[in-house]
């Protein structure tokens, strides 16, 4: 019976065993690799489409935009002078630039008025029949026709653009139309010399199935795909927008995708064939076989030389030591019996395990404790190596951050990854102002500690210096002060509650913050002004102030902002009418929490009626005053004749 070593066993099985687990990994690697790939390129063709159909729709609504432009300042009296048309339309350069075809100007009635260029013995003819204008005076909107020949010189296939023309009263005056050439327009040229992945096409078609534009010119105008053809053709016209495999009408595999465009009922799709399109995953996946190979003959190389070193006492010795930090305790020591210096040398490391244990055991204590009183205070702290862009966090920073010791990876661009992508810039920029000003500073922001966890910390850092001055180390601590900010972000909740309240109070309410300027009006004030929040906030309500009241308002409660002073004032308000009505105005300060100024508020009251009413009475006074005196006038006149009177008779 043939004696197999042991050594020849264990290369044998443990290859054969690493060389499964790698044969299976690398094709589960290659697995989905190529269906990462494959993702990525439908994602890429998917955007290209999607961008191509943003680009369409941009020049749709621009033509669009040209003709709404012409429809708006059309003068309405060269509708019935087809030569003051004609001269209207020649003079619309950039229309004529845009439309390379034609642009056009029909009657309601379907009638050529004139076009540019001028083409002799048109003007006149009956267009009615026409899609285009037909669609347009059904719909009274913007209309987009679907490929038709020219009537032109150069013939070939182009597309109408409509806008209906009204007249003041809202009734259909006219059509302006503009048509563009499919084989001359810059754009359209631009499509049709675009090569997706080489072989590739971009086409555009209608929803009823009508080619709009194909770099095959002779399938323009045509419904040359007839349903179940394409499947995901089909598909694009139910509503399904995106990147799939397929097969074309003409029976070739391509990668297609579709975008529906949103000012037309037109797709754009672009077919890149299969063969090309997975031509890399092809080439990658051979490469990846020979490599496969190759290392799989490394292994059973690298496990026979493997298993010979193993049979040695001293590589026993040195894989004990390199392993030494996964043992127990009790597996530490090292068990040598071979009667030389290996064994000699395995005593005296057995030695120094015993006392590293010991010192281990009491820092690890000294540890414990120290980590535990950082877990209480919810502090830890952290130590940055600005040289070797290494840092190291105790437990409690792990904790914080949402790490664990062994996830961290102790560098600086792990911590920030944590931080909340507003907080990112500063935080770093927080970072690198202390190094360079060689300096400490304190700094809160929040954190992202999971997928749906946001904490709030506050930062302290210093900075220690080498012997040449440099900064060496950046250390600081990262407090948990999460409980503290969402108090603070309820107490915010909660005065927003009450100034909701004052939506519907019956007087004018506003508010106005540290800075003086006003942030809040309710609902009240800006219907009684008219107004938007927008409009009012800052200064903008005093636009409504009257201009011989706007001056001494405004000092009034600036005076009393300074000094934190209580006010009044008495001026006139325009109301959403454009009525002044005459207010009372009542404000105070107001301080938060922690009994620091936070700003003014305010109510406002319509007190026109007691103003009308006191000058009436003042009015009727003056009046009273002025009969009173003429009676007393007339009493002495009275008297005075009575006195001559009674002379004369004496």
């Amino acid at each position: 019976m043939i004696r197999v070593s042991l050594k020849t066993k264990m290369t044998v099985a443990t290859s054969a065993l690493v060389a499964f687990f790698m044969t299976a990994s690398a094709f589960s690697a290659l697995y989905f690799f190529e269906s990462g790939i494959k993702q990525s390129i439908f994602e890429t063709q998917s955007i290209f489409a999607g961008r191509l159909a943003d680009e369409l729709d941009e020049k749709i609504v621009l033509l669009q935009n040209e003709l709404q432009a012409i429809a708006v300042t059309l003068p309405h009296e060269i509708l019935n002078s087809p030569e003051k048309a004609q001269r209207y339309l020649d003079s619309k350069i950039d229309a004529t630039f845009m439309f390379d075809d034609a642009v056009a100007l029909f009657s309601p009635s379907g009638k050529l008025i004139a076009e540019h260029p001028f083409v002799p013995g048109r003007q006149g003819m009956d267009f009615s029949s026409h899609d285009f204008f037909r669609t347009t005076v059904a719909y009274l909107s913007p209309q987009v026709s679907l490929p038709y020949s020219s009537a032109g010189n150069e013939g070939g296939p182009v597309i109408m653009f409509t806008m209906p023309v009204f007249d003041r009263h809202g009734r259909l005056e006219g059509v302006v139309g503009g048509s563009v050439k499919l084989l001359k327009n810059s754009y359209f040229t631009k499509l049709r010399h675009i090569k997706v992945g080489g072989d590739g096409y971009i086409y555009i078609y209608a929803t009823d199935r009508t080619m709009v534009f194909h770099p095959v010119v002779s399938r323009i105008g045509k419904k040359d795909v007839p349903p179940g053809a394409d499947r995901l053709f089909d598909a694009a016209i139910e509503g399904f927008e995106g990147t799939g495999e397929t097969t074309t009408s003409l029976g070739v595999s391509v990668l297609a995708s579709f975008k529906r465009l949103k000012n037309a009922n037109w797709i754009i799709a672009s077919n890149y064939p299969v063969q090309h399109a997975y031509r890399p995953l092809h080439e990658a996946r051979t490469l990846f076989l020979l490599i496969l190979i190759i290392a799989v003959a490394l292994t059973w190389i690298a496990a026979w030389v493997a298993m010979a070193r193993l049979t040695k006492p001293l590589l026993a010795l040195k894989e004990h030591v390199e392993h030494i930090s996964e043992k127990k305790e009790s597996d530490k020591i090292v068990h040598l019996r071979t009667g030389d210096e290996i064994e000699t040398l395995a005593e005296t490391f057995n030695a120094m395990v015993t006392e590293m244990t010991r010192k281990t055991e009491s820092l690890q204590s000294s540890e414990a404790r120290y980590a535990k009183a950082q877990e209480m205070a919810h502090v830890g702290h952290w130590d940055l190596d600005v040289g070797a862009s290494t840092m190291s966090a105790s437990d409690e920073i792990c904790r914080i951050l949402g790490y664990t010791p062994e996830t961290f990876g102790g560098t600086l661009e792990k911590f920030l990854l944590v931080v909340h992508p507003d907080d990112r810039e500063k935080v770093g920029s927080a970072l690198s102002e202390a190094i360079r000003q060689k300096s400490g500073n304190a700094l809160e922001y929040r954190i992202c500690a999971g997928s749906d966890v946001v904490r709030f910390v506050r930062q302290e850092v210093e900075v220690v210096a080498d012997e040449q001055g440099l900064v060496a180390h950046v250390i600081g601590t990262l407090r948990d002060i999460t409980s503290r900010k969402n108090a603070e972000i309820s107490l915010r909740k909660s005065r927003d509650f009450y100034l909701t309240i004052f939506e519907e109070f019956p007087s004018l309410i506003w508010q106005a913050g540290s800075n003086e300027l006003f942030n809040f009006f309710n609902k009240t004030w800006l219907d009684f002004t008219g107004g938007t929040f927008d409009k009012m906030a800052g200064f903008g309500w005093t636009d409504a102030v009257h201009p011989e009241d706007r001056e001494a308002l405004l000092r009034t409660y600036h005076d009393a902002f300074q000094g934190r002073l209580s006010f009044e004032s008495e001026f006139r308000l325009r109301r959403h009418d454009g009525e002044y009505r005459w207010i009372m105005c009542y404000g105070r300060p107001f301080r938060d929490v922690e009994n620091v100024f936070a700003g003014y508020i305010g109510s406002c009251y319509d007190v026109s009626e007691r103003i009308t009413l006191e000058e009436h009475l003042r009015v009727e006074k003056r009046e009273l005053e002025k009969a009173y005196s003429e009676l007393a006038a007339m009493q002495g006149q009275m008297l005075q004749q009575e006195k001559m009177s009674s002379i004369g008779q004496l």
